[in-house]
């Protein structure tokens, strides 16, 4: 991040200190103050946008920050930011009180940037939340760092505007692995594809055959996200477990339907449909390609 902005916006910080209530009591923030990049885990498939937030939390009292993140530009362009607008800590803030200072991004030096200052001694007395959200558009099948640069919080203490230290938690995107189906793509476990209430057959089984693709570059994480459609029309959708593949390797990953839970138990034909989830780490997927399974019956 360029130390450039450091200059004016402590110049702010200073005359925010002839404007603040003299009477302003202390409230200790609540736990570790951190900036952190939420979520931290990111995934989307080339040419597919997702956002990231710089994040605060653990803070009583803000009255300014300047914060920034760098990320890989061979994998990543950022295409907007939101620094002060609905959904970041300052968007909340009374109208005419945001004093901005930095809202930017650089695709060549792979950084963004954003600070800003509140003045007439207003104050974010709980600061949990974004201070700015950031979209990126993937551009490669490659990973980046998504790291926090130089924070600096400022909080309002007894009246004076004082900095103090925050942890970093930083993230990272990855790109997400090249999953295809195996026919017969989802279908209810064996035995299963017609269940009778009277027999006590109230949920099924589902089974979903998925592989990683030969030539894929790397290893990955796949599952699959179930759409039930019931004989009214009706759609519900569980998700699979998650399975981990080399190139090459095939998986079949399992989830369970309750009719009774899902709605009373109506008899009939049901559709199912399957969602791939392309997932470099377990917690961070990417829808991919959906496609039908073979359908199933509930009769009384």
């Amino acid at each position: 991040m360029n130390k450039r902005n450091i200059t004016p916006i402590l110049m702010v910080f200073f005359s925010l200190m002839a404007v603040l209530p003299e009477a302003a009591p202390l409230v200790h923030a609540q736990g570790t103050p951190t900036v952190s990049v939420s979520p931290t885990f990111n995934a989307a498939d080339i040419g597919g946008s997702f956002q990231v937030a710089i994040a605060l939390s653990g803070v009583s009292n803000l009255i300014a920050y300047d914060v920034g993140m760098s990320y890989n530009t061979n994998a990543l362009s950022a295409s907007s930011m939101n620094c002060f607008g609905s959904g970041t800590l300052f968007g909340s803030a009374p109208s005419g009180s945001v004093f901005p200072v930095a809202c930017t991004f650089d695709n060549f030096a792979g950084q963004v940037e954003c600070s800003a200052a509140l003045l007439g001694g207003v104050t974010i007395a709980t600061a949990d939340g974004a201070l700015c959200i950031v979209t990126f558009t993937a551009l490669a099948p490659f990973g980046s760092d998504l790291n926090i640069l130089n924070p600096q919080i400022i909080v309002e203490q007894n009246g004076s505007a004082v900095q103090i230290p925050v942890s970093e938690v930083n993230g990272t995107y990855l790109s997400p692995p090249v999953l295809l189906f195996v026919i017969p793509n989802a279908t209810t476990a064996p035995g299963e594809r017609v269940s009778h209430l009277f027999k006590g057959q109230t949920s099924i089984d589902l089974q979903g055959f998925i592989m990683l693709a030969t030539n894929a570059p790397f290893s990955g994480f796949g599952g699959v996200i179930f759409t039930i459609v019931d004989p009214t029309g009706n759609q519900f959708a569980v998700q699979s477990n998650i399975a981990f593949m080399f190139p090459g390797n095939s998986a079949t990953v399992t989830a369970h339907f309750d009719f009774i839970a899902s709605n009373g138990g109506v008899t009939g034909t049901y559709l199912l449909f399957a969602t791939l989830l392309r997932c470099p780490l377990p917690t961070a997927c990417a829808n991919g390609a959906t496609t039908q399974g073979l359908s199933f019956k509930l009769k009384a």
